[in-house]
């Protein structure tokens, strides 16, 4: 299970993600240490900051924030070893080993993880030693963050008890503004994106992420409490018998591509929520997710998480040739397409279906590229093909769909069309269009087939909120 890092020094640790990038100015922060710089200067001398603020406000970020943001004042942090691996009084000949010469940049020495110490002398010997190497260094500025002011008090006390305000100035203690409110969602976005994740995934969307960020004072507990829902998540999925995974199927011209691209995530198949909802904002079923958008545990994401949605678009060329090999002799559908004058072949439809979202989805192959467009051009015959096929697609939608799984298990050989259940009631008004065994899982797929002219995000969306609703209620994932 995915959860997100609360702590920067998580994500200094982590090997998923890089630091720079998640990185968002604060510009309150960022003034305090252009500051230093120009202090130091003027005192052609270092000094110590002594920065106290709550846990998760965003003092080792702001640190490595000043950094990565004032690169034409600042090299990269120098970070002191933790308590466990540098006991307090070791300090002193570490920086002897470890500070690099004088450069006309400053390097930013970090003095993290150190909350309290009941050892007076060797705390003396840290400031007494960090005093003797800021002079006649400008460069280096000594950074020490705590959450406590009783300690912050002392760190001060002791520093100017060998260097005064010189080494410890005024506006060297401080507290950390931090990213706002706003900021939070656009932080852990930038983190989903390093970790190939979503809000989807977490079962949040940014509506209902703004409600949580209104419930808590800092960025790491907003963090936390997003990890929360994802454990809750994972507690309602393990409790819920038989709880499927959704994938919707949805068939058209050429359009569909860039469509279903739009409708969900660019690097996985799972739908972006959000965008669903504004691309039926006005239809019934868009005004009933909408209004449920901010209320946490009753919304599309949280529904969509549990279920694991995922959206794939199917191309022309492969109902057609489904259709014109798998339908039944005689029945509609194939008449239909005989009218076409289209000819179907094993050996293209394979071809055709192993490039389309369905196939590389059912082999667990993920999105290979963002695909805005469909490549190459489709035939006339068989687009003629596809609208026959289309225009019967309510009446004779278990035949369609039983034709393509058909070439599906031909060409792919991960399962027999035997080991399929077609239109299979789940209860009250939930029937599956076909469940899909896997390597791995059971995939319950839902298609839909649309016209040219009906192929359209509202279209898609609608259907798919549709279909949602009548899955949580099957399953009671939310209130009626």
């Amino acid at each position: 299970m995915k959860i997100l890092p609360t702590k920067f020094e998580s994500i200094l640790r982590s090997t998923d993600l890089t630091f720079g990038p998640l990185i968002v100015k604060v510009d309150a922060d960022l003034a305090k240490f252009r500051s230093l710089v120009a202090f130091n200067a003027a005192q052609d001398a270092g000094s110590l900051a002594v920065i106290c603020s709550p846990p998760g406000q965003g003092k080792t970020t702001a640190a490595y924030a000043a950094t990565v943001l004032l690169k034409d004042l600042f090299l990269p942090v120098k970070s002191v070893p933790a308590q466990l691996a540098l006991p307090l009084r070791n300090i002193p000949p570490w920086l002897v080993e470890n500070l690099p010469p004088r450069t006309n940049r400053t390097t930013l020495v970090l003095i993290d993880g150190r909350e309290s110490t009941d050892d007076d002398q060797g705390l003396r010997d840290v400031m007494g030693a960090l005093n003797n190497v800021v002079r006649g260094r400008p460069d280096l500025l000594f950074v020490w963050p705590t959450t406590d002011e009783s300690w912050r008090d002392r760190l001060v006390s002791v520093a100017r008890s060998f260097g005064s305000q010189s080494f410890c100035p005024n506006n060297a203690v401080f507290s950390i503004q931090g990213p706002s409110r706003e900021q939070w969602i656009e932080v852990a976005s930038l983190m989903f994106d390093q970790l190939n994740s979503s809000w989807d995934e977490f079962g949040v969307n940014e509506s209902s992420a703004a409600e949580i960020a209104k419930q808590h004072s800092t960025l790491g507990d907003f963090l936390t409490a997003i990890n929360q829902v994802r454990v809750d998540q994972e507690g309602v999925a393990d409790n819920v018998t038989g709880l499927p995974e959704i994938v919707f199927v949805v068939s058209s011209h050429s359009q569909v591509v860039s469509h279903v691209a739009r409708l969900r995530n660019p690097r996985t198949y799972r739908i972006r929520t959000d965008e669903v909802m504004q691309s039926a904002r006005m239809q019934e079923v868009g005004k009933f997710w909408l209004a449920r958008g901010a209320a946490q545990k009753q919304n599309l994401a949280w529904v969509s998480s549990l279920l694991q949605v995922k959206l794939l678009s199917l191309t022309p060329s492969t109902v057609a040739h489904a259709c014109a090999l798998f339908s039944t002799a005689g029945s509609p559908v194939r008449k239909a397409v005989e009218k076409t004058k289209f000819r179907g072949s094993l050996g293209a439809g394979k071809v055709a279906y192993s490039k389309t979202d369905l196939g590389r989805f059912l082999a667990g192959e993920p999105v290979p590229e963002v695909l805005t467009s469909n490549k190459g051009k489709t035939s006339a015959s068989t687009l003629a093909a596809y609208d026959a096929i289309q225009a019967l697609s309510s009446r004779s939608h278990l035949e369609i769909n039983r034709s393509i799984l058909r070439l599906a298990a031909e060409a792919s050989s991960l399962f027999t069309v035997d080991e399929i259940e077609f239109e299979k009631p789940l209860g009250a008004d939930a029937v599956v269009d076909a469940i899909v065994p896997t390597s791995d899982r059971r995939v319950h797929l839902e298609f839909h087939h649309l016209s040219a002219a009906e192929c359209t995000p509202n279209k898609i969306a609608t259907y798919m909120m549709k279909k949602l609703r009548i899955y949580s209620y099957q399953y009671n994932l939310i209130d009626r």
